[in-house]
């Protein structure tokens, strides 16, 4: 990535990413490289990211007693809880991405599943 330069005088307006530009004396050339940290959770104020969990449970029952509907909830659930965790509100950024790739494989499943129901019972009879 290569930065982002501007020239500045000594102007306090919002740079990239909603941060102020810090004030520089004229004439002076600032660089930001347009890296973004992700936000740590406050480990005394921040708790489990119910999220992440419920997306993580309903991903584990998609795969097998609930096919494409526990599927779609935990890909609803694990990208909620991501973004929760991404805004640093709660932890389990891993749960959550778990979550999202048992809906991914889950959903996967569950249509190869009908597809193969479907070809089994409208394919050709007599032989």
């Amino acid at each position: 990535m290569s930065p982002l330069y501007s020239y500045r005088a000594d102007l306090r307006e919002r740079g990239p990413h909603g941060r102020e530009w810090e004030s520089v004396e004229p004439g002076y050339l600032t660089v930001d490289h347009g890296v973004r940290t992700k936000a740590a959770p406050d480990e005394a104020g921040a708790g489990p990211n119910r999220l992440a969990v419920a997306g993580l449970v309903f991903g584990l029952l998609g795969l097998l007693p609930l096919p494409l509907l526990g599927s779609v909830l935990a890909l609803s659930f694990g990208v909620a809880g991501g973004r929760k965790a991404d805004r640093g509100e709660a932890g389990g950024r891993g749960m959550a991405t778990a979550a999202i790739v048992l809906g991914i494989v889950g959903c996967v499943c569950g249509v190869l599943g009908i597809v193969v129901v479907f070809v089994q019972f409208t394919g050709r009879r007599g032989f």
